[in-house]
């Protein structure tokens, strides 16, 4: 039996950290700054960060992504505390934040405009009795919604999608690309213990045939700006259920180095993600949408050239789906 595990920055080393919060406590202490804030029926919240204002950047939430923050929420109301203007916001009970899928009941399309929009806690099937093009709110404009006929929203949201204006007076940062990506050696799926080398990101996965057929995982080094990117210390997610069809992506700003299953389809999967740094500043993490579906057995996953890996989701056995999700590094 081989078992390949790339150095002692391995899974080893993972053991004694803080795992990944999988699903919110009850309560929050009061969010400050420019945040939206999710309630349930019985006013626990669950608060969200936004990307900063003029940086053009996008920060997506799947409430049923493991490794997502309000993972597992059941939102009924919403509110908006300190929004920068132009602001873009999409809600949707569609589990991939998609506005075509046959399958969702909803999504609204809000936008900011002015600084420091702020509304009060509001019912989220409130916000569907609106036309489109009106003000909601001050600052607040709903511009575009579709619910389906007889579609339920109460307590239904599954996706919020924050995009931030550009700037047009500061660019951004460059986008990383990658470099020396390459395949590690094969190890049977039943006792899969890797982490990428020093200072690379995971960039794609295949595996062939059951839980004893051999998998292989790719990494490369991200290079922004003629340096090297450096990986900053790991976490390891919460286990998670390989064959139970649980989608999970790396919290906010952080890309996948590692992951760890030991058994079949029903054991325990683990994830390893890590911030990214160059000259001393955080990389943030710009996701992009799933994977198409595929066969589990005899599949191969390489994300776009000059993007990295950051979530996985599978249902069943070898015979069952699996999709992945990479991501933009700035």
């Amino acid at each position: 039996m081989i078992r390949t595990t790339f150095h002692a920055y391995g899974f080893a080393l993972l053991f004694g950290l803080t795992l990944f919060p999988v699903a919110m406590a009850t309560s929050e202490p009061p969010a400050t700054g420019a945040i939206i804030i999710l309630r349930d029926k019985n006013d626990a919240t669950c608060s969200l960060e936004i990307p900063a204002e003029g940086s053009g950047l996008t920060y997506r939430y799947e409430l049923e992504a493991f490794g997502t923050k309000c993972k597992g929420f059941v939102a009924r109301t919403i509110e908006f505390v300190e929004l920068p203007s132009a602001l873009k916001i999409f809600l949707s009970d569609d589990d991939w934040c998609s506005e075509s899928s046959s399958d969702q009941d909803f999504w609204i399309k809000l936008r900011t405009t002015k600084k420091s929009t702020t509304v009060g806690i509001t019912k989220i099937t409130t916000l569907f009795d609106y036309n489109r093009n009106v003000i909601i709110g001050p600052g607040l404009l709903l511009e575009n919604k579709y619910q389906k006929v007889d579609g339920e929203v109460l307590d239904k949201l599954s996706c919020i999608k924050i995009v931030a204006s550009r700037a047009f007076n500061v660019p951004l940062p460059p986008a990383a690309t990658e470099r020396d990506r390459s395949w590690s050696g094969s190890h049977p799926e039943d006792d899969v213990n890797l982490t990428c080398y020093s200072n690379q990101i995971m960039t794609g996965r295949k595996h062939m045939g059951d839980e004893q057929g051999y998998t292989y995982h790719e990494c490369a080094t991200a290079v922004q700006s003629g340096a090297s990117v450096v990986i900053q210390t790991i976490t390891k997610s919460t286990g998670i259920k390989e064959s139970a069809g649980i989608y999970f992506v790396c919290p906010n700003n952080r890309v996948m180095i590692g992951r760890e299953h030991i058994g079949d389809e029903n054991a325990d999967t683990y994830y390893g993600c890590a911030p990214a740094t160059n000259a001393g500043r955080n990389l943030t993490v710009t996701p992009h949408g799933w994977s198409d579906s595929m066969k589990e057995a005899n599949s191969e996953f390489r994300c776009p050239t000059n993007q990295f890996l950051i979530g996985r989701w599978h249902q069943g056995d070898e015979n069952g789906n699996t999709r992945y999700r990479c991501a933009t590094l700035q």
